[in-house]
């Protein structure tokens, strides 16, 4: 071992590749649930993706500025 750190994330590696067709395989199967889905529960499943949505990026936000790595795109 020389003492080197593997990298995290590999972009095209095949956990990469995997970990897509996880989410579109997901993205997929809502898709198709929610088709079958009476309207009322239509809206209530986009209210918790978005309320899923809202509440992980405040706290990828807030949790940026408590540890002061806030930095610009």
């Amino acid at each position: 071992m020389t003492g080197e750190i593997a990298p995290l994330f590999v972009r095209w590696s095949l956990p990469h590749w995997a970990a897509l067709g996880i989410v579109a395989l997901a993205a997929g199967g809502l898709l198709w649930v929610c088709r079958r889905l009476r309207m009322e529960s239509r809206l209530l499943v986009g209210k918790v993706l978005g309320s899923l949505f809202l509440l992980t990026f405040l706290m990828e936000t807030f949790g940026r500025i408590v540890r002061e790595h806030w930095e610009p795109w």
